[in-house]
């Protein structure tokens, strides 16, 4: 179902973020500049569960999305998002009225960390895990305050990281889930691992998917009500791809 069209600007969907009234808005980036993600804004809409527009949109803030909003403890949503331009992550806090607003971007050079994916601990305190777009190849770390105003610097997480995005999602159970690339020279295999003390030690991470002359990244999770875990990837570049799992699996 087609939802947006421009004739001239590409618009690319991001992420979807259910409220707390169970709306639905779809949030997009618009792309200016063709061949730049540099020149990406985010906006977003209201939707149905069939994918039509139901009301009036709002523009968020220069930038790019990947991950989902994440609800802090004060009742208010975090969008994670990053700045293709500074390689580097910028946060945007939506107010009482639905208005999103920066909260924040932490200046994290000379370590790139983009397209963080966001934990929200038990104290309300912050945790990303980030994408590198430096030499180290590693996945960093930042903690930020409960407001996601501050941030510290990026540091390693333990993981490794071959540029490539990653995907966080807090289980029914109380435990955190990475959906990652843990390896250094190609995004292959896609892996799946569980904390259970907010991030402090992480299981050895499951093979999700594997395979030779190809790459399986960019994921994305949730669970449904009854406890299955739903994980969608992209399969080689060539399509998207769904598997699903439970937490006993992982």
């Amino acid at each position: 179902m087609e939802i947006l069209k421009h004739p001239i600007i590409p618009l690319s969907p991001r992420t979807l973020h259910v409220c707390d009234d169970d709306e639905i808005r779809l949030i997009f980036a618009i792309v200016p500049c063709v061949f730049s993600w540099a020149s990406a804004v985010l906006a977003e809409v209201p939707i149905n569960e069939e994918g039509a527009i139901v009301g009036h949109g709002q523009l968020i803030g220069w930038g790019n999305a990947r991950t989902k909003p994440v609800q802090l403890v004060d009742g208010r949503w975090l969008l994670p998002a990053y700045r293709d331009a500074l390689s580097t992550p910028v946060f945007y806090r939506q107010a009482a009225d639905g208005v999103w607003e920066e909260a924040s971007m932490p200046f994290t050079w000379p370590r790139q960390a983009i397209q963080p994916a966001v934990f929200v601990r038990k104290d309300g305190f912050l945790q990303a895990y980030c994408r590198t777009m430096a030499d180290e190849k590693v996945l960093w770390k930042m903690y930020g305050l409960p407001d996601g105003s501050r941030w510290s610097k990026p540091v390693a997480s333990g993981f490794s990281n071959p540029s490539a995005a990653v995907d966080s999602l807090k289980l029914q159970s109380g435990a955190w889930m990475l959906v990652l690339n843990d390896t250094i020279g190609v995004r292959r295999p896609l892996s799946v691992t569980l904390s259970t003390d907010e991030g402090m030690t992480w299981s050895t991470p499951k093979v999700l998917i594997d395979a030779d002359g190809g790459e399986f990244s960019y994921p994305s999770a949730a669970q449904s009500p009854d406890g299955v875990i739903h994980v969608t990837f992209t399969w080689k570049r060539d399509y998207i791809a769904h598997a699903s799992f439970t937490e006993e699996w992982v």
